[in-house]
């Protein structure tokens, strides 16, 4: 018996150690990942309300975001969104009632619903800064994003800024997996 107390009292500092490493790790862990729940159907098909994500945040060691992505941003007002990039930086953003138009060409989008924009309200943003991005809805007609709030800087420190990138989709179970960014395609 004394041997076994030995050995749980040797082993107790060893489980201690293991146990402030794990404590220091999750604490940094959870400083680059944050969970959120899709709320409202701005981002249907893809995401559904009640949809639980896990979104990998953004610093400035982080690599570019690409085309088709799902992007965690910060709107004016403080609200998160969670937005398709559409636009990166460099590129040229048309919005026409017809679609959107990158650098000229017409956007092949087959999982989007809704109108990009009313005819009657055709803007054009000529071309996007560095580290900025174009952010819009998948289901564009129940949508606020950059048609709304123009560009989303990556890291900037007023709003709108992006935050994070969508990566897991947890819950529900039978809706769970990887959020594979979309790739982009153009007509023609």
């Amino acid at each position: 018996m004394r041997h076994w107390l030995r050995r749980a009292f040797l082993g107790a500092p060893a489980a201690l150690a293991f146990l402030g490493v794990a404590i220091r790790w999750l604490g940094t862990a959870r400083a680059r990942w944050l969970t959120v729940e899709v709320a409202g159907d701005s981002m249907q098909p893809a995401l559904e309300a009640g949809d639980w994500l896990v979104v990998r945040l953004l610093d400035a060691d982080s690599p570019p975001l690409e085309a088709g992505a799902i992007a965690l941003a910060r709107d004016p007002s403080g609200r998160l969104l969670l937005k398709r990039v559409v636009g990166l930086p460099g590129e040229t953003i048309e919005l026409r009632d017809a679609g959107v138009l990158v650098d000229g060409r017409r956007l092949a989008e087959t999982a989007t619903q809704g109108p990009t924009h009313p005819a009657s309200e055709l803007r054009t943003l000529t071309r996007l800064d560095r580290g900025t991005y174009y952010l819009l809805g998948d289901n564009r007609a129940a949508s606020t994003d950059s048609r709304d709030h123009g560009a989303f800087r990556l890291g900037a420190t007023t709003p709108p800024a992006i935050e994070g990138v969508a990566v897991l989709r947890y819950w529900p179970l039978g809706r769970a997996g990887r959020l594979a960014r979309k790739p982009r395609t153009f007509e023609g």
